[in-house]
């Protein structure tokens, strides 16, 4: 944020200081500790160098431009600009485009074109914004492994788009001739002409037919049935045939032969997919590589030497446990104070600087004053529009005025201090080595099977392993420090599954209120306005999503991000795919009503290829915020708080991708012109979503590989059975009309039927030509009088897979055969082709089934009676203190509105390099919780000074604070802690470097 010129910088890497002294070739930081603290003057400066920066290469956000050179000239844009002292927008856009968005290295520090993402808020080397469009695929890797992979993904799925389409081009050729659709051909819109829509139909009798067959779920389709008066006088049921023609070679084999192409290519991605994480673990170590979780710390086990002493059995030659975390269960009192922190904030914005918060008196008069001014100002227009929803918005904590924020921090004190006199328990423990070889040694040795582990069997593993000589641990490797939630470690298994049952509840409720609204559309509205409601409600769906799981607790950003991935798929994959199969009478699959199948599917793509993409672009929150919101604010804190970047998820992304691909792999044996489509979103998505990431999202922990292997082995695969199996039914059920030629000899009267009329009271329509015409009576010329048979496959016996021609027999074994005393409506052709391809279907299940479960079950299975752990890929030989790319567990909470987030525990025994962030204007006792509300069990209670304290070396600022010469605090009382513990343990060489500037270890 800028703060009368003072930048705030969002999570960043931390200064490396005495870190990067032991270790070679790794470039150090441009701040030396988290504790320095720049000059006002020096702030000024620095704000100042950079916008010349800015203002000289003219290299600025289209944004920024527009609203620097046009917008900011206008009092309705930006009622104060006028005003002496007002918060500027240069200033804001400046803190939003070096803070926020991410930038890279550029001149002397630009290697071979390789693009090095800077640290936030970077002002001594150059940088610039990366390419919103030309964004190298090499330079995402700086986002995280997962991110890399998702566009590759991305990619990948557009080019297999694309072939596809290609591949089905005969499909598409037939589709739209008269070999198919005979003389009508030509009266199908452009879209549809391409897709099997069968427009090439008659009226047929069908005398034994009931009206309740065709006006009934699952094939509501009164239009296709009527009565007349035959020839003869008597009255006679008639029906609507397809005369679509399945004997061509180019109809259905070229959808099996894209079914087999997607599955190699799928199967070579997965094992690229494979091989592009490993490299890229093996290339780039992080601190889950050298770190290990206790799941079931002893409640009282508060102690970090403790832990530390039990570990040190696995530290080899040369090396320790460098780091240690014990997080406890204080979720409530954190959030409290976290709460009251915001509150705070936000009242800071609003008053004048140098206003005394511990000073209660002077506090109230400044509110006071602060009132007298607001009333003093004039509203505008859009003031007065956002004073009209403000009510709202403080329902929920937000736009709340400086008196009720002062209310709303006096009661979180008091609420805090009721909370500080618990007594709170371990939850977690969090243990780092200095060696990769140690993590996996430990983790090797603390191996044993489930049933052991939940019984406490001792002689499980070796007694040197039991800890405190009476417990069993439970290792895992963690997840990265960014992705920790630390708010929610405490949260136990019942009670997790308890909240996703609830969210999964409420999620099937959306998805049928959802269903129920576009169901309803379409019928009043059609397919285009069904269709782009179908879009807002996926686009719309996150938000909401957002909302619901604060319902459920994770301990880590991945099992975040894959409960967003499982709900949000069902969400979409069910109103996008699943609906409008589910919806469509079954003889309207084939139809060219607004309303049919194929309409309504060739409509749902048109919307996402356009508006989809345009919503996401738009960012309308973000730019509520920058440009309403913003020019608004009293204060320049309060208007850079406005520019934070927009709110996204991976898994949100991976959902939006993977729906586009089930649809069009559910829909392309009907709609081949499907994969062009699928190309055209996934490209369109592909360079959008670059364009938000450098751009338009706020910044996010990094993730690793959990989604794109989440997405391989479960989502990928599903798409390809829902292929295949989709598929076999497709040509199964062809041609969709529901009838069949009797067994017996029995013909209808052919001639001329008057006072047709159809079930639901309209009159028939039929083809003159290119021209469709309403009349009330038909000349039949086909004599034979058809039946009634079961083509839909709720009809059929038995399981309805395989979907080959024994589906026709009534009889539910997989082998049965046809015989003359069936009802058939297969051609030769289609027999043949249903045969081949419902096999396919059935062994892709199966297979998919293995590969989904098999392995998992087994793991399973085996986990309950022995260790299953195995070390995966090369140790790398780096020391972790020596890497200055890795940051230590360091308990922290992330507020929405807040740029860097709060620590909520004592950092005195630390080395705040260690830290995955840095504020170069203010110390990490400014965003330290632990101090807002003192509590007697803190060792001080009021944010260090470092004014009379100096080293040789200036790296020192930060290490180990408790022990500065001169300045050792009291140890810490870690039984009766009631904030969540950290504890660094320097090597040899830091102990020596340290040594040096007069800072002594005794332990």
């Amino acid at each position: 944020m800028v703060e009368e010129g003072v930048i705030k910088s969002p999570p960043q890497r931390a200064a490396s200081s005495i870190r990067s002294r032991h270790s070679s070739g790794v470039r150090g930081s441009n701040r030396i500790s988290g504790m320095h603290t720049l000059s006002k003057e020096e702030q000024q400066a620095i704000l100042a160098d950079l916008q010349k920066r800015d203002d000289e290469s003219g290299k600025k956000t289209l944004s920024r431009k527009v609203v620097e050179n046009y917008l900011s000239k206008f009092n309705w844009y930006w009622p104060r600009r006028l005003e002496k002292g007002a918060p500027q927008l240069s200033k804001a856009w400046a803190h939003y485009e070096h803070n926020i968005l991410p930038r890279h290295l550029t001149g002397e520090t630009d290697t071979e074109h390789v693009y090095r993402m800077a640290e936030r808020g970077e002002h001594q080397e150059e940088t610039e914004l990366y390419p919103p469009l030309l964004l190298p695929q090499n330079a995402l890797i700086e986002w995280g492994s997962g991110m890399d992979l998702y566009f590759i993904s991305l990619w990948f799925f557009a080019i297999i788009m694309l072939v596809c389409g290609c591949i089905n081009i005969l499909s598409i050729d037939h589709f739209g001739s008269t070999a198919y659709n005979g003389d009508t051909a030509s009266s199908i819109s452009t879209f549809l002409r391409a897709s099997a829509v069968c427009t090439n139909n008659e009226w047929v009798v069908c005398s034994t037919c009931e009206p309740s067959d065709w006006n009934s779920t699952p094939n509501n389709a009164p239009d296709r049935f009527a009565t007349a008066i035959a020839p003869d006088g008597s009255v006679a049921n008639l029906v609507l045939k397809n005369n679509c023609s399945f004997e061509q070679f180019r109809l259905g084999w070229p959808n099996l032969l894209t079914l087999g192409f997607v599955m190699l290519a799928t199967g070579i991605f997965s094992m690229y997919i494979r091989a592009r994480e490993i490299r890229f673990d093996e290339d780039k170590v992080t601190t889950a590589d050298y770190s290990i979780c206790v799941l079931n710390p002893p409640p009282d086990a508060k102690n970090p030497d403790e832990w530390r002493d039990f570990f040190e059995q696995f530290a080899q030659e040369k090396s320790q446990v460098t780091c240690i975390t014990v997080a406890l269960d204080n979720e409530a009192l954190i959030q409290v104070l976290a709460t009251r922190r915001v509150y705070e904030n936000y009242l800071r914005m609003k008053l004048p600087n140098d206003v005394d918060f511990t000073d209660d008196q002077a506090l109230l008069l400044a509110i006071d004053n602060h009132r007298q001014r607001v009333k003093e100002l004039p509203v505008g227009v859009i003031g007065k529009l956002v004073n009209c929803v403000a009510p709202i918005f403080k329902l929920f904590g937000m736009m709340l005025n400086a008196e009720e924020l002062y209310e709303q921090i006096k009661k979180m004190t008091e609420k805090a201090k009721e909370l500080q006199e618990k007594e709170y328990h371990a939850t977690k423990v969090f243990v780092t080595f200095e060696t990769e070889n140690c993590q996996r040694a430990a983790l090797s040795a603390l191996n044993c099977g489930q049933v052991d582990l939940r019984a406490n069997r001792l002689g499980a593993i070796s007694p040197a392993c039991h800890f405190r000589g009476e417990l069993l641990l439970d290792v895992i490797e963690p997840a990265e420090p960014s992705a920790i939630r630390y708010m929610e470690l405490s949260t136990g298994v019942v009670s997790r599954m308890l909240r996703r049952s609830i969210t999964i509840t409420i999620t099937c409720g959306l998805i049928a209120f959802a269903s129920w609204s576009i169901f309803r559309v379409r019928e009043a509205s059609g397919p285009f306005y069904s269709g782009n409601l179908t879009t807002i409600f996926n686009s719309s769906m996150p938000s909401v999503l957002k909302l619901l799981l604060m319902l459920e607790k994770h301990p880590d950003e991945g099992s975040y991000q894959r409960s967003v991935y499982l709900k949000l798929t069902l969400f979409r994959w069910t109103l996008s795919g699943l609906l409008t199969a589910f919806i469509t009478p079954f003889t309207h699959t084939l139809g060219d009503d607004s309303s049919d199948m194929i309409p309504t599917i060739s409509a749902l793509l048109i919307s996402e290829s356009w508006l989809s993409p345009l919503m996401r672009i738009s960012d309308y929150t973000s730019n509520l915020k920058k440009h309403v919101l913003a020019p608004r604010a009293r204060s320049q804190e309060e208007m850079n708080s406005w520019f934070t970047g927009s709110w996204f998820q991976l898994g949100e992304r991976y959902t939006d991708f993977t729906k586009i691909i089930f649809v069009v792999f559910f829909y392309s044996a009907v709609f081949p012109p499907g994969f062009f489509f699928g190309f055209l979103i996934l490209m369109t998505q592909y360079y959008m979503d670059k364009f938000s990431l450098v751009r338009i999202w706020q910044p996010t922990p990094r993730l690793g590989a959990d989604l794109a292997n989440f997405s391989r082995k479960f989502f990928f695969t599903i798409t390809v059975v829902a292929f295949a199996v989709v598929g076999s039914f497709t040509w199964a059920q062809y041609p969709y009309d529901k009838i069949c030629e009797p067994l017996d000899s029995r013909t209808a009267t052919v001639g001329m039927y008057t006072n047709v009329e159809r079930l639901d009271g309209e009159r028939v329509e039929i083809w003159l030509g290119d021209l469709e015409k309403a009349v009330d009576e038909l000349e039949i010329e086909d004599e034979i009088d058809y039946v009634t048979c079961g083509q839909n496959f709720r009809a059929w016996a038995g399981f309805p897979l395989p979907a080959t021609p024994r589906v026709q027999t009534g009889k539910a074994g997989w082998f049965a055969k046809v015989s003359e005393d069936d009802l058939t409506w297969m051609s030769d052709q289609q027999v043949t082709f249903t045969r081949i391809y419902g096999w396919v279907a059935i062994i892709t299940l199966l297979a998919a089934i293995i590969w989904l479960f098999a392995g998992s079950i087994y793991k399973l299975l085996l986990s309950l009676f022995r260790g299953v752990y195995a070390p995966d890929g090369a140790a790398q030989e780096i020391d972790f203190s020596s890497n200055v790319e890795i940051f230590a567990y360091v308990p922290e909470v992330l507020r929405a509105g807040e740029t860097l987030p709060f620590l909520c525990c004592d950092v005195d025994d630390y080395d705040e390099t260690m830290i995955a962030w840095v504020d170069p204007n203010n110390g990490y006792d400014y965003h330290n919780l632990i101090f807002d509300v003192p509590h007697q069990s803190l060792r001080r209670t009021e944010p260090a000074s470092d004014e009379d304290v100096s080293f040789d070396n200036k790296e020192m600022f930060g290490f180990h604070r408790c022990r500065y010469p001169g300045k050792e605090y009291k140890k810490l009382d870690y039984e009766n802690s009631i904030y969540s513990l950290v504890k660094h343990y320097p090597t040899k060489w830091q102990l020596a470097m340290a040594k040096e500037d007069g800072i002594i270890f005794d332990e």
